[in-house]
């Protein structure tokens, strides 16, 4: 009787077991020899039902493997093969936000409380999306290794939230990467400017100074950037410290009326 083998990890032949066990049925009581990309490696006897086990009986690594099953009996022989992958790891998923969805200069910032991400993963895994250690989506990796996934349906929330992908292949290996989506959806203060004491001459807090190289001082949301202008001319940009506080000193000397 021919006999049929099956690996037992999955019915699609691929499993991380590094000594896979298979399965298979043949004549009552035969004894089944196994081979393993054509040298034997072991052998099986059929239980009374014609069902029998084998375990590989050394480590394998990744890769595929012909096996083959020969059964003899007394009234003959026959054989089954079948081809199996061993797949032990996964590769490490990447994420971040989409163009559409980031700020320029700013990683992991955006702008909207349903941003776009982009990633990639082993080929035709799936992989699950966790927002601080929540369950929200889970997506296919393509053929390529790419995915992507909307928040359109599971808003983030105002401020920082850890986002977890974690990797799962077709033989259920687990790779998995954690990093923070930052969202600010709400406008900064109006930020405020004056001169700095050093600057200030005679009469203090009359915006009047002596000064043709002044300095500016101000106050507006940390890590924002302030534009500053002398009437319609842009002057420079200042990035706000995290205590809030910034300043900027004109490097153009003017002796008349000016409006910053």
């Amino acid at each position: 009787m021919r006999p049929k083998v099956t690996a037992v990890a999955k019915d699609d032949s691929i499993t991380n077991f590094t000594k896979p066990q298979f399965v298979g049925s043949t004549a009552p009581n035969a004894t089944v020899i196994i081979k393993i990309n054509g040298i034997a490696v072991g052998q099986a006897v059929a239980d009374s039902l014609g069902n029998f086990t084998f375990t590989a009986p050394e480590t394998l690594t990744d890769g595929t493997y012909n096996l083959e099953a020969e059964a003899k009996t007394a009234d003959g022989s026959g054989s089954a093969k079948l081809v199996i992958t061993i797949d032990s790891v996964t590769d490490k998923p990447t994420f971040e936000l989409s163009p559409e969805s980031s700020v320029s200069g700013h990683k992991g910032l955006t702008p909207t409380l349903t941003p776009s991400i982009v990633g990639t993963a082993e080929e035709n895994a799936k992989v699950d999306i966790y927002v601080d250690n929540k369950l929200v989506a889970s997506v296919d990796v393509d053929k390529d290794g790419n995915w992507s996934y909307e928040f359109k349906d599971n808003e983030l929330s105002e401020g920082e939230n850890s986002i977890k992908v974690v990797a799962v292949d077709k033989a259920g290996n687990k790779n998995e990467t954690t990093d923070s989506i930052i969202t600010d959806t709400i406008p900064p203060e109006k930020p405020t400017i004056e001169l700095d004491d050093s600057s200030d001459s005679g009469i203090k807090n009359d915006n009047i100074t002596n000064s043709t190289l002044p300095t500016f001082i101000g106050v507006a949301e940390p890590g924002s950037t302030v534009s500053i202008y002398l009437g319609l001319k842009h002057l420079g940009e200042v990035i706000v410290a995290k205590d809030g506080h910034g300043a900027i000193r004109l490097l153009r000397r003017s002796r008349m009326a000016n409006t910053i």
